[in-house]
């Protein structure tokens, strides 16, 4: 029993609204991506990282202050470039479980998702993915179809009077410039992180988790293609093609 304890210490629980919505649910214990394996542009790892730490350290700041202490990060950025794997090595560096909330199952409606909000488990990322695809400015992708929840009553369980306090919400989207502004701003989305196609850095950083050492290869890769036009999921898919054979890759 010892050992089965410490064998899952260092790995994330995944937790999901119970098929009856009776709760949330324990579904999984994942072991978590390594920071260094998400290859992002910039310094949008470090930066996030610390925002989150500061913040979970600023409780009595927030209430000294009478503000709602929650926090919430928008990931937008074309399909393939790591907003889950994203999410899951942010978590995973800084202890933190996973609730992830599907909208647009169609069962959930506004009471039901400020309840949910407000009882998920502490010490966990809220994982809100593909916002755009339920909600696109005020209106509900499916036309009232497949998503029970309004956009008002979104707006209401993420900064109403129920909403969680200490409460970390993070939303995905492929499509920033569909999403209404009222909930993109502060209080819902306090930090916007842009997570975009694969940079020549990006490019040769990848090339080289996959073949160590070979830098001269690993530039005449990366200078070989545009930047911004591929992304880090499609160069990810070629190289596992090619795993042990880099000159074949190129």
């Amino acid at each position: 029993m010892h050992y089965c304890v410490e064998k899952d210490k260092d790995k994330i629980a995944i937790y999901e609204l119970h098929r009856w919505f009776n709760g949330w649910t324990k579904v999984q214990k994942k072991k978590p991506r390594p920071l260094e394996s998400v290859i992002l542009d910039k310094n949008n790892t470090k930066t996030l990282c610390e925002d989150i730490l500061k913040y979970k350290a600023s409780e009595k700041w927030y209430h000294e202050r009478g503000i709602p202490y929650r926090r919430g990060y928008l990931l937008y950025g074309p399909p393939g470039t790591g907003k889950t794997s994203f999410t899951l090595a942010v978590a995973g560096a800084l202890k933190l479980n996973i609730c992830y909330l599907n909208l647009s199952s169609g069962r959930l409606d506004d009471d039901s998702l400020n309840d949910v909000l407000s009882h998920a488990p502490h010490n966990s990322i809220i994982l809100l993915e593909d916002i755009d695809a339920i909600f696109v400015q005020r209106e509900s992708v499916s036309g009232g179809g497949g998503c029970g929840v309004s956009f008002s009553g979104l707006l209401n369980a993420l900064d109403g009077v129920r909403a969680q306090e200490g409460s970390i919400l993070f939303m995905t989207t492929n499509h920033r410039e569909r999403l209404d502004p009222a909930l993109l701003r502060p209080g819902r989305c306090d930090v916007h992180v842009e997570l975009c196609n694969a940079t020549y850095p990006m490019i040769k950083g990848l090339f080289l988790k996959f073949y160590p050492g070979e830098d001269e290869l690993a530039n005449d890769f990366a200078k070989s293609l545009p930047e911004r036009k591929i992304s880090m999921a499609k160069l990810q898919g070629h190289f596992l093609k090619n795993k042990d054979k880099p000159e074949k890759a190129i």
